[in-house]
């Protein structure tokens, strides 16, 4: 789970939310400390995120217009992009964890933005204990009735196959 969470929020795509909610499946089902899943997921999260933005503010645009474009990053939405995060860069630090994509490029372009350490690292923070908490809690819910949801999911996957076909 570690691992998958820094390279997740340093910026490399991969399934960390899947591992996460995995995780506190697992713990729900008494493999796990949940606290224990809660406090790591978080502080994967901010390293990731911490690695990120030293990527963004070391490598700069430069780096972000090299390999922007497999990613399908332009410089022109690069140059949108730069503006709105010196608008509202905060909020994207704060709830873009929720978005596929946008979590995994924040702290990258917080750092290519020049947001300060300080204010990215309260933000990064605050928002991986809600992203974290509301993944564990949602893995720590389902973990109880597993045995339900599994039924229910074999009963829908049945139906749609039907309709497919």
């Amino acid at each position: 789970m570690i691992g998958f969470l820094v390279v997740e929020n340093l910026g490399i795509p991969l399934p960390g939310q899947l591992v996460l909610i995995a995780a506190a499946l697992y713990a729900a089902n008494g493999g796990l400390n949940i606290i224990v899943v809660a406090l790591v997921g978080v502080a994967a999260s901010v390293i990731g995120s911490a690695i990120g933005y030293a990527i963004g503010l070391y490598g700069g645009r430069p780096l972000a217009e090299r390999f922007g474009r497999y990613v399908l990053l332009t410089p022109e939405r690069l140059d949108k992009t730069e503006e709105f995060f010196a608008r509202r860069g905060w909020l994207v630090v704060l709830l873009g964890r929720f978005v596929d994509g946008v979590r995994q490029a924040t702290g990258i372009i917080a750092g290519i933005s020049d947001m300060t350490f300080k204010r990215f690292m309260i933000f990064t923070t605050v928002g991986a204990a809600f992203w974290v908490g509301v993944w564990t809690t949602v893995g720590g819910l389902a973990g109880d009735n597993i045995t339900t949801i599994s039924k229910y999911t074999g009963y829908a996957a049945a139906v749609l196959g039907v309709l497919v076909v």
